[in-house]
This record gives structure tokens, sequence and C-alpha cells, in this order.
């Protein structure tokens, strides 16, 4: 087993070494101590953060090399019991089937029970807890950017890198994925299609995506087009140059948009139907992928990697088949945080299916491809990871049984009950001590029997908080305003996910935190409705259904997760904007899509709280999409390149 600090690497020599190191992976105040000042803060450069060091490394890439390829494939909302074979008799995934049969089928292998944090791990190989991704929404998605991601790691080793599908820990600049080591991607803002801050419309079938930012129509099932990308990238490379593909797929997270032709596959519930449709479709999209590696056979040396976020979010899935646990997507159980990861290498003797019980984790494989690829650590300094490199169970030069294996803990953060530790089959949550073997999974409370094993598991969940505490990081993840031509200032806010609120126009107030990059006039431009539909303050919206696209019981698909077809018209004649206790005003026409402001303001980091008002001056609502551009320079230079943030 191989564990990587990214400041002085630790061979591990001697599998002693190993066990005493493994019993006490979470001691690291020294490495703290002695690094603090440099995680404190991160630079604020006036490029890609990170690009310095990794164009260099980059020009690297097309020397021949034997190093494998890498295509890491999750999907959303998928649980263990969503594939057929898991047991379940009614999904059709005859292409993720094969897949398994001729791949290493982790089956002790754990993520966190919601995506983010999921997201967040898997490209850090920290656990989420450091990365400061606690949530989906309200800004506690974003991923500090102060560690390399698993796209650096990649960049700065020669490789090519991309994203095709689902980010969501981060949006707009510095946070974005083409911040964050990809060269090419196709993705959405927030956490979906159809989300407050995603292109107007989206469900999944015709969709707008962003291809490296810039929004571009697409054709059909989100998820073919994607792949389409994903194939399209690779064609489009040199022979020999190695790449990594991470292609979080759209399907099957709620809602589950589909052909009726599709869903009418399924002799089931409408709402079911459309789920296991989603799935079908993702399932056909990986095998046309797999067509395509075979025929080029690029496939050979390719490391293909399938797992899942979370949990299924279908109550009604789980219900009919829970893969023998129970669990989901925000429900406790085994099934929360345990998902299916099938991992396929034809070069490496991996084409062949077989089972490994042995605890393993989403954080463990930027150590793992680590190992495996060569890859050189980035500019960005970082932390140590909490996951563990899979490498040697994968090349077979280690089993999974050995002490140091048996020896290790994880801790899952629950989003109802608190932290579970995990060790082998045992699980600790609440004090309470249970295990996951068939013949035990039924008792409640094992821990009378095993005093010494809860008090150690106690132990490693208070010393994982304790050095978590002592992890310096800058918690505001502010928005960055000077740097782009026009910076979205909204994101998704709590309880305003989906954009059919945006129809509803319920009534909200809240601040943003914004990091004024440089002195000089800034122009906030703020509107009712996405920009793209150009409509004014005070109009009200009526929708039109995408045409051959239904939801559950062939009712039309007017936005994501809704199926109103009007959106409320406010009687919007007005803005305030506070910023830094001084408030603003700007008067707006009937008819005028947007209100826009222009301030002089100093650099550094402000709250700002914009709020529409009617004819009388009474608050409405805040604005549900808001920007903010640069216009003209101040007196100050601004920030120079590697100068710390503020």
């Amino acid at each position: 087993m191989t564990r990587h600090d990214l400041i002085g690497y630790d061979d591990w020599a001697s599998s002693e070494a190993r066990a005493t190191r493994m019993k006490t992976p979470l001691n690291r105040r020294s490495f703290i101590q002695a690094t603090a000042s440099a995680l404190a803060l991160s630079g604020c450069p006036q490029g890609n953060p990170a690009s310095s060091g990794l164009q260099a490394a980059a020009a690297d890439r097309r020397k021949p090399a034997q190093r494998p390829n890498v295509i890491l494939i999750m999907t959303d909302d998928q649980g263990y019991g969503d594939l057929g074979c898991h047991g379940n008799p009614v999904v059709k995934t005859p292409n993720l089937d094969k897949l398994a049969s001729e791949s290493l089928r982790f089956t002790n292998y754990h993520v966190h029970t919601v995506c983010s944090p999921t997201r967040a791990a898997l490209m850090t190989g920290l656990n989420p807890a450091r990365t400061g991704v606690t949530g989906t929404v309200g800004r506690r998605e974003i991923c500090r950017t102060d560690v390399p991601t698993m796209a650096d790691w990649f960049k700065a080793s020669g490789y090519h890198t991309a994203l095709f599908g689902k980010w969501h820990i981060g949006d707009g600049y510095r946070y974005s994925p083409q911040w964050r080591g990809f060269e090419e991607t196709w993705t959405v803002t927030g956490g979906g299609p159809g989300g407050v801050d995603d292109y107007w419309g989206n469900v999944k079938w015709d969709d707008v995506l962003l291809h490296n930012g810039k929004p571009t129509p697409t054709k059909g099932f989100a998820d073919d087009a994607i792949v389409d990308k994903a194939i399209e990238f690779m064609k489009g490379l040199k022979k020999d140059e190695p790449f990594f593909i991470y292609l979080p797929t759209f399907a099957p997270h709620h809602p589950n948009y589909v052909p009726e032709e599709w869903s009418a596959a399924y002799k089931i519930s409408p709402t079911l139907a459309c789920f296991y449709a989603s799935i079908t479709g993702v399932d056909s999209a990986i095998g046309r992928l797999r067509e395509f590696l075979a025929e080029t056979k690029l496939g050979e040396n390719t490391i293909l990697i399938f797992m899942t976020d979370n949990g299924s979010s279908s109550a009604e899935s789980r219900k009919r088949f829970s893969g023998g646990y129970p669990g989901g997507k925000g429900v406790p159980g085994e099934h929360n945080h345990r998902v299916p990861c099938f991992v396929h290498w034809p070069k490496m003797g991996l084409d062949k299916g077989r089972e490994l019980n042995t605890l393993s984790a989403h954080m463990d494989w930027l150590p793992t491809f680590i190992d495996l690829c060569g890859l050189q650590k980035p500019q960005l300094e970082g932390l140590a990871f909490d996951g563990l490199s899979l490498a040697p169970l994968l090349t077979g030069k280690e089993r999974g049984d050995e002490p140091a294996w048996r020896d290790r803990m994880i801790l899952i953060d629950i989003k109802k009950g608190g932290p579970k530790v995990l060790k082998e089959d045992w699980r600790l949550i609440k004090g309470r001590l249970t295990n996951r073997k068939p013949e035990l999974r039924k008792e409640r409370n094992l821990g009378a029997d095993h005093a010494e094993l809860v008090a150690s598991m106690k132990n490693f969940a208070r010393e994982f908080r304790a050095s978590v505490s002592r992890t310096v990081w800058k918690s505001e993840r502010p928005i960055y305003a000077g740097q782009t031509p026009r910076e979205p200032m909204i994101r998704m806010h709590g309880g305003f996910w989906f954009q059919a609120r945006v129809l509803e126009a319920p009534s909200m107030l809240a601040g943003f935190t914004v990091c004024f990059l440089h002195d000089g006039k800034y122009e906030f431009e703020f509107r009712r409705w996405a920009p793209e539909l150009d409509l004014p303050l005070d109009a009200g919206l009526k929708m039109k259904p995408k045409p051959g696209v239904h939801y559950t019981n062939g009712s039309p698909v007017f936005l994501n997760r809704g199926r109103l077809s009007r959106g409320r018209a406010l009687p919007i004649r007005g803005l305030e904007l506070e910023i830094d206790g001084k408030t603003y005003t700007a008067q707006a026409e009937s008819g005028q899509p947007a209100v826009k402001v222009k301030i002089d303001v100093k650099k550094g980091i402000r709250t700002v709280r914009p709020v529409f008002v009617d004819k009388d001056g009474k608050p409405i609502t805040m604005p549900y999409y808001g920007y903010v551009s640069r216009i003209q320079r101040g007196n100050s230079p601004g920030r120079q390149k590697g100068e710390q943030e503020q």
C-alpha cells in the first residue's frame, strides 16, 4: 500500500512501517505547522492560477510513452442496486453488466452521501471536510483552490485533460473546471442541467452546454452528447499522447426527462420507468464509448473506471431492490455511501471478472494514478492525502488482506445521523457498532463484545476532526470580480435550486461575498430572467414544452423539476444595491430587461446585497440573475502575479 504526502514523499519501504503509519494516518500536526503559512492563502494571479507550472510540463506530452490513459466515469445518483449485474431484475444495463464481468470489482468501495463532497474528494484525494465542500448549494459546494485537482496532476505530467459532464464543485473564475487543470470542458454550471444558473431551458435533452465556458447547442440525450464529445476529443489526439478524461454523467439525477418510447420499455410505475430509462440511456452511451476504445485499440492501455457518486435517489428503486442493504442518497444505511466500482485495464490483466472486498474509497484514485501513471506534483503544494494508493492491489503486488489494509479506517459524513467510521466490514455510527457481513448485519449493536474496536474507531473520528480543525484554509469562497469580462455574481442559493423556482418567483433576500481583484469602476447588471431570454424585468413568461420529451405519465416537460407552464410577472421598478453599508439606487422602466449600476470600488472583499423594489420602493426579491464587470481601471495597478489574496 502506498501513501503519498504532497510535501516529502514516503516510500513506505517496509510493511511494518506501513502498518504503523496506517494506525495513525491522520496525525499531521507537524505537517500543518510546517506548511500553515503556505496553505493559509493562495495567490490570485492574472491568469490561470496553476498555469505557470503546468505549461512547461505539458510540452513533454508528445514524447512517446507507455503511460496508460485514464477514463473515469461517474454516474449521478445511481445506487448499488440500480444495476442488472447486482441482481436488479428490472433495470436494463447490458453494457455495464458486461463491463462488470470484465473488470476488477471493488465490493467494499465508498463515497460520500451527496454529490459535491464526493466530487471534491475524488478530484483532490482529500476527505471533503478538508476541501470546504460540505453541501451542494449556497457556496458550500465550492472546492478550495489552494490544493491541486486530479486534472492539475495529469496536466503537469504531460497528459491531455478533459471534462465531459457534471462538475459541481465550483463555478466562475478560479472555480470552474477550465481553471482547475482541464484543457477541454463540456459541462453546465451548478448542479446539473436545469439548475437556476444553468442555461435556460436545459432538461438533459437538446441542451446548451458550456464548451470551454461558451454556450454551445447539442442534440439529443445530454449524456449521449458528452460521450460523443469525448470520442471526438480522443480522435483529435496524436498517437502516443496520453489523456485523462473525467466523464461524470448528468443522469440519472432527477428529474429524468426521456422520450416516451424510452420509458414505455419499462412496464412499471411512470416515475421509476423514467429513472430506469435514464440509466439505460447512460448504459447505451458507455457501450458506444467502449466500442470506440476497442475499434481503435486505445482500450488496451486505458484504465477505465466506472463508479457512482452516492446512493440511489429513487426511493421506489430502493424499495424494490436495495442490493441487500438499506440506505440511499440522503437516507442512512450502507447503500447511502457504498457504491459500485469497476476497474478495467487489459494491459495489466484487469479484463477478467473478479471481486476485491478491501475497504476503499473515492479519495484513493488520485494517489493511485500518481503511482500508475508516474504523475509529477503540480506547482500548488496542497495537503497530505487522506486517500491511499490502490496501485498495489491493481498490479497484484498486494492482496488487500495485509495488516495495513485490515487496519485502515475511513470516515464518511452522513447527512442524517452524524459521522460514520468504516473499518473492513465494521461500521460505527452514533456509538453503535454494526457489521455488514450477512450473518451479522441484523445485529443492532455489537459494541459490547468489541469494546476495544469501538474505542479505536471513536479515537479515529476525534483525531480526524482535530486534524481538520488544524487545516488552515480560507473559507469565504468569494465570487472573483475584475478578471473575466462578465462574471456571474448570483449563484445557486440554498432553497433556490431549479429553474422552476424562477417561474414561481419566491421572495428571497441574500448577500454575496465578492472579491474585487482591482481598484476601478465596476458595472453591476441585475435581471429577473436569464439573459438568453432577453425578457423585460416586469414580464411574465409562457413556457413551451420541449417536443418529444416527457416526464412521468407522459406529461410535457416545461422546465427542470417542474411542469409550470407560466412564470409570474413581478412589478419591478427599481433596484437597491448595498455594498459595505452604502446603498445605491437605480430606476427601471417597464419593458427594461435589466438594471445596471456603475460604481467605483476598491479592491478587496466586499458584501454585495441587491434587491428589486416596486414603484413605492418596497422590496420584492433579490434578483435571480446578476453579473459584474470591471469597465475602467482605477489608480491602483491591482494585484500582481503571485501576490496573495487579501
